[in-house]
């Protein structure tokens, strides 16, 4: 049987505090801490609150992040992300209006 939702969903109500790992794609718009390891890809919305360092295949933020994203394939930064940590990918696109403080290794 197929799984009837494609994406692991943290909504703006809900927050976690450890270690998340995650197994497929997912969205946070709510608050996380502690560290976040995706097998997939992870996008933290604009009400999403992520104080973790984030580990996944692709990285796509519009919210709040303190800690450091490494990405295997790409991350994406949106006109309201504000990133405090550092960033490492093989490919890093930022909108206009994005928030980066810290280092970026980007190759």
């Amino acid at each position: 049987m197929a799984d009837p939702d494609p994406y692991i969903a943290l909504g703006p109500d809900m927050a976690f505090e450890g270690l998340l790992v995650l197994p497929k794609p997912a969205r946070i718009d709510g608050r996380v801490a502690g560290t976040v390891m995706a097998g997939g890809s992870v996008w933290v919305g604009a009400s999403g609150i992520v104080e973790a360092d984030l580990e996944a295949d692709e990285i796509v933020v519009e919210g709040n992040v303190r800690g450091d994203l490494r990405a295997r394939t790409s991350i994406e930064l949106g006109p309201s992300a504000v990133v405090n940590g550092d960033l490492t990918g093989p490919r890093v696109v930022v909108a206009d209006g994005a928030c980066v403080n810290g280092r970026w290794r980007v190759g």
